[in-house]
């Protein structure tokens, strides 16, 4: 027999003023340093949010170390900074390892960001904790590597379709170089590959956020996650459709 859940209710008590106020310092900070304040703002920002989020009358705490925080920008900035360097400079081998690296770590990097997102949280001094394997979170990841195998098609399709496709190398120095008209089943392929990767964008959220729910915990509680796929789909798309 499935034990009975008792809801609490969570209250936000801040104000637009209130945020607004760290938002322009945050913003203001990040253009005289040139985004290096940026972990500084992260941690300003989840600290606000979580001190005015209540939960059964009592405050979320964000107690991340902002050494932590300042590591983890460093490093991406850095694999950021050496993929456009090598895409500028010609090196497309490495640019090329560079992205299918990022495409291989992103499971790891999100789950590694849920880890550290909810053990720096406390309710009432509890800790919360994720605590997903990797297993599940490569399993739940499977939309990424669905999306990158449907462009990787998709490129080899284009190719075979139009075996005079340009390089990139203009005939003329500042020229631009044409394109051959696309087809009607070039414009298909195109087509599909977007729909699918739509359709795989929403089912990596759907795993994302049922992974995430399943396996929070809070001291001894774990979470549940009820909503089905399709339900799922229907409220993302809704969701979308308000905001345009």
């Amino acid at each position: 027999m499935e034990r009975a859940i008792t809801p609490h209710p969570v209250e936000f008590t801040g104000s637009g003023g209130e945020y607004f106020r760290v938002w322009i310092v945050n913003v203001l900070l990040g253009i005289v340093t040139v985004s290096l304040y940026t972990p500084w703002a992260r941690r300003r920002t989840a600290q606000y949010f979580y001190g005015h989020t209540l939960v059964v009358g009592s405050p979320l705490e964000f107690v991340a170390e902002q050494r932590r925080m300042v590591f983890g920008f460093m490093a991406f900035a850095a694999l950021y900074v050496a993929y456009k360097l090598a895409r500028q400079t010609g090196q497309d081998l490495a640019a090329a390892l560079l992205f299918f690296g990022f495409a291989a770590l992103a499971p790891y990097l999100w789950a590694s960001a849920m880890r550290f997102r909810l053990g720096a949280t406390r309710w009432r001094g509890i800790r919360l904790a994720f605590t997903a394997s990797w297993k599940e979170v490569y399993i739940a990841s499977w939309p990424v590597f669905a999306i990158a195998a449907i462009w990787t098609a998709v490129f080899f399709i284009a190719a075979a379709l139009a075996p005079d496709m340009p390089l990139g190398v203009a005939e003329e120095p500042g020229s631009v170089p044409k394109l051959p008209s696309l087809g009607g089943s070039a414009l298909a392929l195109g087509l599909l590959a977007v729909v699918l990767t739509l359709l795989c964008v929403i089912r990596l959220e759907y795993n994302y956020r049922r992974l995430f729910i399943a396996r929070a915990r809070i001291g001894g509680q774990t979470g549940h996650w009820k909503p089905r796929y399709r339900d799922f789909v229907r409220v993302w798309l809704a969701d979308r459709k308000s905001v345009v």
